[in-house]
């Protein structure tokens, strides 16, 4: 038995200690959001959970889910710990959980396990399915007796937690903090695994499900119950405690042994995260146990060897009641159900660095103000391409292949690939602290420098984006700042239709020599001219719009009609009156503003009676964005907050802890992203920095980036990176491009990618994470057959694999990746499919199918049967071949259709008429004495009378049409012709392909296409693909491949390998890999091999076909002959042999009785050939033998 299968302890009860077993495994579901509408169709349909007994759902099987391992355990008091099926509506289809079903009442989930690394990500980790792939099935009860030693430590030793979306989805819309029996904890004694503690805990003030176990938080009811040599550490309530609730890392408590449990990081444990014990714990050390040293075998590790510091292995536990009666599920109208909506959200996990920035600053300045990267922005070029700039303190940039590229301050990309544009060259000699995009193909450029490409331009320019010129209508603008003591910059830029805003630290602004200059205080605002003849307008300072500001402005967000201006920074007036830190713009010279912005913390000595004149440095704000009904605003300290426009009030607050400010807000469709030095937690809804526990509403983990929705206010967990810095000065810009990627920059090192940690230095990208449906499937038919419903539809087009869920009157009952599903019947069952791909996107449902009332028997009377001279009262011989005649049950019980001949037996008063006269033969009946040898009606039909879909059929014929292309490397491998057949005719069809009649190929003279090629090349491999339309019957058949190998050839259909011959690997196929043996053209093709594709991996419609054909020579001016040509050949069923024919073929097969008269056979290979067999592949791997010449 695995490891899985038998953790066993001390169970517990709230209201009396027991002892009970538990059987450990794990499992768990990566489940779809939004699922079932609980709406009701215009004809009324009873829920499936009122015509069902409540024994029903008891989690068996996926059409039998419950809502609860709470629930299943009710429907079956008598059930195991194992392997559960259950579905609420917020998942998209029913999945597999382990329940334990025998600790304190059963119906406990458990939502993770595991030792030392767990992580507060609330995407949470590991493989899924490893967490309950291993469980006992439902029904088996599989447990072990306590005490009993574990044969190896569980592999979950490095933690599995389910992810927040799926507990969120297994609570269904339960708060954490209203579960009756809170959270429960398993966790190990002693290194062997055989002793346990069992502990539950309430946490607070939790409104959704969060792993940030290791914040302060408000706990309550407390029970702790060990073994009984360890009962002096039982806890019961900590009812001693004010109001029961203490506000802690959970069980920090007393630090008393095992009645701690703390999560948290431990710098021993090289910062990884765990459940440690608090002082003087009795962890056992006789050497007949594993040492808590040895990371390969025991229950509890550290690598001081010190209890105090050491890890646990834990698994933890939450008790949903829910039933179907919680569910709300209605009938699903005749339309179907919608499409699922899952919101754009960037990927949690950085893409693959490409290009990073130097360690080193530009400046050789290391503080929070001069970080790697603090401006980014998107410039459309006005001809299908744009460029993503960055700005920042830089020396010079890194390519992930080790080149350097001395470009400083600022640097273009392409958005498409992240591959840097080398043609852009623009040097500035210094720190650039903000970028924006203008119309017609213009870049702003802000920050601390003195030149542009070598001339002088202080702190603010506008340049060409595609060449790095400066821009001739913006030549003549700059800035000034005539206070000595100040240095001047420009931190922000800000456009908004034909206004563009500048803000920083300046006094004035010039648009040209001749107009002279504006007196306009760290913020201005320019008029963009009206183009002439495509000639950018002349840009002309706004001068009845100034302000001014008695300190930098840092930020600077317009309203989408210029009406109002809002601006955050260090000022505490604005044009003498008072506006402490944030501002609302309505008019020029405005005096003060009407905005009371509300402060996290106000430290002693403030000169809160007279903020106007304040001179202490603290509630400063970095950045401010306006988002339509709302207006954002981060700074310090530590606060993040929303306004309401109407009222200037705040309606949404966090607070993060520990660090730290938010420095920069971007707003992208429904989004917020908020950008700071904090690398905790984030309390929503709180505002008190000093005290943030009280006021929140949950405590998420928060990773120096986190997203907002723009209106709520509520942080979106879903979204969860985890990017670190080396100098804790945090990211100063996130930007969001045209692809949906995220990029942000500023004191980055390091980020968890896609592939695992990576070194992305000074930026990171977020790729979009993939939100669009599949297609609806069409064409969904049901059929009673045998007692099943059989439903059919056909296969959707879509860019990855997909699955169909089945839907039943109320929910989804089961999944499949075929298109076909059995069930068994019930009558006007309601059905419905959609298709869901691997990214958790599902379709619209098609409209419903009702399944047929079965049938009523057909009464038949027992009766002695009379012979009767009706001719169809004979059996036709060739009635099997009709292949409707299964489909009515009814068909045997009559060898007529009149339904009188049925139902009523002859008359036994007059037999004679029915009654055939042996003296006198009717003439059509054969003479016994003179039978005819050959008598036509016996026979069986004829081939030409069979029904064509018997017939193999030749749906690709050799010499077809093929595109194609011969290489020396695969077609755009990443994103066209990937590994191993792994994609779709989207992602080659864009490519330079060339179209030829097969055979194709190079250096051999019987083609019908022959390529040429340069002998410089090394390589010459052929990339070709075809697609074949196949009908319904068609698809449901096999398919039959039939191509040679010159030199080795691989195919692949609907983008999955099925089947190679004569490569020297079995893995990837590289460009570079070769054929085992080279062979010669008219020999490879006199020798076919042949792959066969089951109707699984088939669809109706169009079917994709792919090949890679490789020489056995990689050498430059040496051309091999290569080539293809394939015929596909769709199967036809294969048929029930006649008795007779198989008696007939065992008399063939008899021993002959002379074996010496048998003809030897001295070259069986060479028989074969003479036969003109062929053998098929198997595995994928092909043995040739003669077929005849393949016509042209």
């Amino acid at each position: 038995m695995k490891a899985h299968l038998g953790m066993t302890g001390s169970g517990f009860s709230r209201s009396a200690i027991t002892r009970s077993t538990l059987c450990l495994s794990i499992a768990t579901a990566l489940a779809l959001p939004v699922a079932i509408p609980a709406i009701t169709p215009s004809t009324a349909v009873e829920q499936t959970a009122e015509k069902r007994d409540s024994a029903f759902y008891n989690g068996t099987t996926s059409e039998r889910a419950a809502a609860s391992c709470w629930e299943a355990k009710q429907a079956n008091p008598e059930a195991k710990s194992g392997a559960y099926w259950l579905y609420t509506p917020a998942m998209s289809q029913p999945t597999q959980f382990y329940c334990d079903q025998e600790t304190d009442g059963g119906g406990w989930v458990k939502i993770g396990e595991g030792r030392d690394g767990w992580t507060e990500n609330y995407e949470g980790q590991g493989d899924a399915s490893q967490l309950y792939s291993d469980a006992a099935p439902a029904s088996s009860g599989l447990t072990l007796e306590q005490g009993k030693a574990l044969s190896s430590l569980p592999a979950a030793k490095t933690p599995i937690q389910l992810s927040g979306t799926t507990i969120s989805q297994l609570l269904n819309g339960t708060r954490p903090d209203q579960l009756p029996d809170g959270y429960r904890f398993r966790r190990a004694l002693n290194t062997s695994g055989t002793k346990w503690q069992e502990v539950t805990v309430d946490r607070r003030q939790t409104s959704e499900w969060t792993w940030a176990l290791r914040s302060n938080a408000v706990w309550s009811n407390a029970i702790v119950t060990n073994p009984d040599e360890f009962s002096s550490y039982n806890e019961n309530g900590r009812r001693d405690w004010p109001d029961g609730t203490w506000e802690d890392h959970m069980l920090g408590g007393q630090n008393y042994g095992f009645r701690t449990m703390l999560f948290e990081e431990m710098a021993s444990q090289d910062y990884r995260m765990g459940f440690r014990y608090g002082a003087n714990a009795p962890i056992s050390q006789d050497g007949s146990e594993p040492a808590m040293t040895d990371a390969q075998n025991s229950y509890i590790y550290g690598k001081d060897g010190k209890g105090e510091t050491s890890f646990g292995y834990t698994q933890m536990f939450l008790r949903p009641k829910l039933t179907q009666n919680d569910l709300n599920l209605g009938a699903i109208p005749d339309s179907g159900t919608p499409a699922s909506a899952r919101r754009a959200l960037p990927s949690s996990r950085s893409a693959d660095w490409r290009w990073r920035t130097s360690t080193r600053t530009f400046t050789g300045e290391t503080n929070e103000m001069n970080t790697y990267v603090e401006a980014i922005t998107e410039v459309d070029h006005g001809n299908g391409t744009s460029s993503v700039f960055i700005g920042g303190d830089f020396e010079y940039l890194e390519s992930s292949s080790g080149e350097k590229v001395h470009q400083s301050n600022i640097a273009a990309f392409d958005p498409e690939t992240g591959e840097l544009r080398r043609d852009f060259k623009l040097t500035v000699n210094g720190q650039v602290k903000a970028v924006e995009a203008l119309p017609n193909n213009r870049l702003a450029i802000g920050g601390a420098f003195t030149e542009v490409n070598g001339e002088e331009h202080k702190s603010f320019v506008v340049v060409d984006a595609t060449t790095g010129e400066v821009a001739p209508e913006w030549a003549q603008v700059k800035v000034e700042d005539r206070i000595r003591t100040e240095i001047m910059t420009v931190k922000t830029i800000h456009r908004q239709g034909d206004y563009v805003y500048i803000g920083g630290t300046f006094t004035h602004v010039y648009e040209s020599e001749k107009a002279g200059a504006a007196y306009s205080r760290n913020i201005a605002r320019f008029k963009l001219g009206e183009p002439s003849n495509g000639v950018p307008g002349i840009v002309s300072i706004d001068r009845n719009w100034r302000q001014v500001f008695n300190g930098t402005v840092n930020g600077i967000s317009a309203s989408a009609d210029n009406s109002h201006v809002y601006v955050a920074g260090y000022f505490t007036w604005l044009n003498g009156g008072l506006a402490y830190r944030v501002a609302d713009i309505t008019q020029h010279l405005q005096k003060g503003s009407p905005w009371a912005y509300q402060h996290s913390e106000i430290p002693a000595g403030a000169n809160v009676s007279d903020l106007r004149n304040e001179t202490k440095i603290w509630g400063f704000q970095f950045d401010v964005q306006d988002a339509g009904s709302g207006v954002w605003v981060g700074g310090t300290e530590h606060l993040i907050s929303r306004y309401d426009k109407a009222s200037m009030t705040p309606t949404y607050t966090a607070i993060t802890r520990n660090g730290g400010d938010f420095q920069d807000l971007h707003l992208h469709g429904d989004n917020i992203y908020g950008a700071c030095h904090c690398g905790d937690f984030l309390y929503q809804d709180s505002r008190n920095k000093q005290a943030p526990v009280g006021g929140s509403s949950v405590i998420h983990s928060v990773k120096l980036v986190a997203a907002f929705d723009k209106d709520s206010g509520k942080m979106l967990p879903e979204f969860s990176p985890s990017i670190k810095g080396d100098h804790g000065f945090g990211i100063w810009e996130s930007f969001v491009d045209s692809k949906g990627t995220l990029w942000v920059g500023g004191d980055i090192h390091r980020s968890l990618g896609v592939h695992g940690t990576q070194d992305t230095i000074g930026f990171a990208r977020f790729e979009a994470r993939d939100v669009t449906p599949p297609a609806t499937p069409q064409n969904l038919q049901v059929e009673l057959k045998d007692d099943k419903d059989v439903l059919t539809w056909d296969a959707v087009q879509d860019t990855g694999s997909v699955r169909y869920q089945i839907l039943r009157d109320d929910r989804v009952i089961a999944s499949t990746s075929g298109t076909k599903f059995e069930i068994d019947h019930t009558d006007n069952a309601r059905y419905f499919v959609r298709a869901v791909d691997t990214s958790d996107n599902y379709s619209a449902s098609t409209p419903v199918q009702v399944a047929p009332v079965r049938p009523a028997p057909t009464p038949t009377e027992t009766a002695t049967e009379t012979p009767t001279a009706d001719p169809t009262a004979t059996a036709d011989p060739t009635a099997s071949a009709d292949p409707t005649a299964s489909a009515d049950p009814s068909a045997s019980a009559s060898a007529t259709p009149s339904a009188e001949a049925t139902t009523e037996a002859p008359k036994e008063e007059d037999p004679k008429p029915e009654e055939p006269k042996p003296a006198d033969p009717k003439p059509e009946e054969p003479k016994p004495a003179d039978p005819k040898p050959e008598d036509p009606k016996e026979e069986t039909p004829k081939d030409d009378q069979k029904d064509e879909a018997a017939k193999d059929q030749i749906v690709l014929p050799y010499a077809s049409d093929w595109k194609y292309m011969v290489s020396t490397q695969a077609p755009n491998r990443k994103y066209g012709w990937k590994y191993n057949f792994h994609f779709s005719l989207e992602d080659i069809a864009q490519e330079a392909w060339q179209t030829g009649k097969t055979p194709i190929g190079v250096g051999a003279s019987n083609l019908n296409t022959s390529v040429k090629v340069p002998l410089v090349r090394t390589r010459h491999n052929i990339y070709a693909y075809t697609t074949v339309h196949l009908t319904r019957e068609q698809a449901s058949r096999d398919l039959v491949l039939t191509t040679y190998a010159d030199d080795a050839i691989a195919v692949g259909v609907n983008g999955e390998e099925v089947g190679r011959t004569n490569f020297d690997t079995r893995g990837k196929l590289w460009n570079s890999s070769l054929a085992s043996s080279s062979i010669d053209t008219a020999e490879a093709q006199k020798t076919p091999v042949t792959f066969t594709v089951p109707s699984s991996k088939l669809k109706a419609g169009e079917n994709l076909i792919a090949i890679e054909v490789h020489a056995g020579i990689s050498r430059r001016n040496v051309r091999p002959n290569v080539s293809f040509d394939l015929q596909a050949t769709s199967k036809a069923p294969v048929a029930e042999q006649p008795a007779e024919e198989k008696e007939a073929d065992k008399e063939a097969e008899a021993p002959v009785a002379n074996e010496a008269e048998q003809p030897v056979v001295d070259n069986a290979n060479n028989a074969a050939a003479d036969r003109g067999e062929r053998r098929a592949v198997n595995n994928g791997v092909g043995t040739r033998v003669p077929m005849q010449s393949r016509r042209n």
